[in-house]
């Protein structure tokens, strides 16, 4: 009777010491986050506390991509503020449609629609973004009848600046059958594209094209290369720091297949998976975490393409 006496009081001063111990730990931790003497306290954060941060983070940046109006009404712009918060330059994306005169291709001034499309991205650190605008003149008749259609690189600084204003493709809108962002700003400031050729008898997009453009506008990738045709680029991704890319092609001729193929940008070598899967990240080490049906498959870039 007496043994079990004893271990119900030892485990009633246990208890009671553990308890201490907890209060005395919440205590210290009193002057941090959600406790105070000892006491802890809940903490709610709701998605619209969350998106209040961010926006109120979004309006501390210099350049910004901004919507304004609903529905039809909305409009889009890229906008560069200066130090005291007022817009420096405004500049419209998305489509636009005006009434222009023109020279058609047999040198003839004829009534035209002028249409432009314009995408835009900004570097990370938010002291560049790049302009991409696809411009065509058409008649109203066939789509061969049309002029040529211009793609042109624009790249401007926090001040407004254009530091490159450049043509660098005719007929290849922006845009892929995946239907990725169309650009993108790398961290060494190149600039990634995907694009679709537009010329065909019913105008389908066709032949799909992702490059990479160095600083100055020129060329320095491209998929698939020069020559090769009948690709349809489903999507891409690129680890952080811009060395490895990895993009989903389905290519029709002269056999139809489906896979991924992988880049190290920085040596020029490539890999093929061989087979279709879904990319669901790829790090600055060279670790591409890819789907395969329910589960997720782990691929060593730097075993297939080197450092």
């Amino acid at each position: 009777m007496k043994r079990i006496v004893v271990i119900i009081l030892s485990f009633i001063m246990l208890t009671g010491l553990l308890g201490m111990g907890s209060k005395m730990a919440a205590e210290e931790e009193g002057g941090g986050k959600g406790v105070t003497g000892g006491e802890v306290k809940q903490v709610t954060v709701t998605a619209e506390s969350e998106g209040n941060t961010i926006k109120e983070q979004e309006k501390t940046k210099r350049i910004r991509i901004e919507q304004e109006g609903e529905g039809e009404k909305e409009n889009r712009y890229l906008k560069i503020y200066d130090e005291k918060g007022k817009v420096k330059r405004k500049i419209d994306l998305g489509i636009s449609v005006q009434k222009v005169k023109a020279k058609n291709k047999e040198g003839i001034i004829k009534d035209a629609n002028l249409i432009k499309r314009k995408y835009a991205a900004i570097s990370d650190d938010n002291k560049k973004a790049v302009i991409l605008e696809y411009s065509k003149e058409t008649f109203g008749g066939y789509v061969e009848n049309d002029n040529d259609g211009k793609l042109r690189l624009e790249i401007v600084d926090i001040y407004g600046n254009t530091l490159l204003s450049k043509e660098i493709e005719q007929n290849r809108e922006p845009g892929s059958g995946g239907g990725d962002n169309p650009i993108k700003i790398l961290p060494d400031g190149s600039i990634l594209i995907i694009t679709y050729y537009t010329i065909g008898a019913d105008d389908t997009p066709t032949d799909d094209v992702l490059y990479i453009y160095n600083k100055s506008g020129e060329e320095t990738f491209r998929f698939p290369g020069k020559g090769e045709q009948g690709y349809l680029i489903n999507g891409y991704k690129i680890s952080p720091n811009g060395k490895y890319l990895g993009i989903n092609y389905i290519i029709f001729q002269p056999k139809s297949k489906s896979s991924v193929i992988f880049f190290n940008l920085s040596n020029g070598k490539s890999w093929d998976l061989g087979r279709s899967a879904y990319i669901k990240n790829i790090t600055d080490e060279g670790k591409v975490f890819v789907s395969k049906k329910r589960e997720i498959d782990i691929i060593d870039l730097k075993s297939k393409l080197g450092e």
